[in-house]
């Protein structure tokens, strides 16, 4: 059976967490180590949640909560466990607790690994929001920005302050301008 858990730092699972973040996500799309650390421990607005099946680590979602909207910054599956429908699992368990839109950054369509993400996203109910330029603030000084897309799941139709939720990643999330 899939669950989902938060945990810390001194989760005796994390090193799970942190090896599948490091292999997952290129150094332009993560914070520094010890930044994510101290979100995880500390950070009121951020969750780390681990997905198990039956107490056997298979991947992770690291999600914000702003009260208005959630942010899902980093979402990612063990290799060893993807293509089984896990992604598909994590993600319906994960929007079948918010009450307010989640919204997700994604690549650009340029190649097809980032296309099969976002149709990934759209089967799960997602809406691409390619009319609203974002650019992704670097994550560390000397980063760099990246030009992305936000997706959203917005399950009661809300109306979205699309500049009010760039702001407020830009700000809690990024910490830009620094």
């Amino acid at each position: 059976m899939l669950t989902l858990r938060p945990i810390k730092t001194a989760d005796y699972k994390y090193p799970f967490v942190e090896n599948l973040f490091i292999s997952s996500f290129p150094i332009d799309e993560r914070r520094d180590l010890p930044d994510q650390r101290r979100n995880i421990d500390s950070n009121n607005d951020f969750t780390l949640l681990l997905a198990e099946d039956n107490g056997t680590p298979v991947g992770f979602f690291a999600i914000w909560d702003f009260g208005s909207f959630s942010y899902g910054e980093h979402f990612a599956t063990d290799p060893d466990f993807r293509n089984k429908g896990y992604g598909g699992e994590i993600l319906r368990l994960i929007l079948d607790r918010l009450q307010h839109p989640l919204i997700l950054e994604v690549e650009l369509p340029d190649n097809d690994l980032s296309r099969r993400r976002i149709d990934f996203y759209r089967r799960n109910g997602f809406k691409l929001l390619d009319d609203h330029p974002y650019i992704q603030p670097p994550y560390r000084n000397g980063g760099a920005s990246l030009q992305m897309h936000l997706m959203v799941y917005n399950p009661q139709k809300t109306n979205l302050d699309l500049n009010k939720i760039t702001a407020t990643l830009h700000t809690k999330v990024y910490h830009y301008p620094n």
